[in-house]
């Protein structure tokens, strides 16, 4: 994704075996526009923000964020923001355009600002999301959950990283990622102490 080969990738598994952090630390190094939805997201703003990050570079991250996964609306926005046609085309079609903020019309670039519409209202106009645009951006997917569970024509669409790792494999990863883990509040001598207990479970099969 971060080279462009890609429109999207699904990096699914067990938590807590470092798959965002890991994410987090390409991503960030890459130096890309990037925004990460975490939690609830509504199928009309997964629809803005599509907007917003729609340009070649930009990288929406859906990190422990399944309505993305489980809402059909969203799960057809996703298919059509990453498309394997020449141009990737998401639309929104509604009786009436989500409003746009002056705030955020005016952070757009006048080719941006001119494919926006207009709506009259009492106070007078204002700006409106279009009922179509043109994506260029990619999305970064990270569910808990496997690649099965997840719909076939989202999956067929991008990359699929499904990580499964053995009790051995996973404290390795535990330990790679160590220095990250709360690194105001545990010393590194706690987080050994922690991962000695558990490579004497895993070893004694408990």
């Amino acid at each position: 994704v971060l080279k462009g080969l890609q429109p999207s990738v699904l990096i699914c598994g067990a938590p807590g075996v470092g798959k965002t952090y890991r994410v987090m630390q390409k991503v960030k190094s890459s130096g890309r526009n990037y925004k990460v939805i975490k939690g609830k997201e509504t199928a009309l703003a997964f629809y803005m923000d599509l907007f917003h990050f729609r340009h070649e570079g930009d990288i929406l991250i859906c990190d422990d964020a399944d309505d993305v996964l489980t809402d059909e609306t969203i799960t057809n926005l996703i298919k059509a923001a990453t498309d394997s046609s020449d141009e990737r085309i998401v639309s929104y079609g509604t009786s009436k355009p989500p409003i746009m903020s002056e705030e955020e019309f005016m952070s757009l670039s006048p080719e941006d600002q001119e494919i926006c519409g207009t709506l009259v209202i009492r106070s007078g106009e204002v700006h409106t999301y279009p009922k179509s645009f043109i994506t260029k951006g990619s999305l970064i997917i990270i569910p808990n959950r496997n690649a099965g569970q997840i719909d076939t024509a989202v999956r067929n669409r991008g990359l699929i990283c499904d990580l499964e790792f053995t009790v051995e494999e996973c404290l390795g990863l535990v330990k790679s990622i160590m220095p990250a883990i709360m690194p105001n509040k545990l010393s590194i001598d706690a987080k050994l102490k922690a991962l000695k207990y558990l490579e004497d479970l895993a070893r004694n099969k408990s």
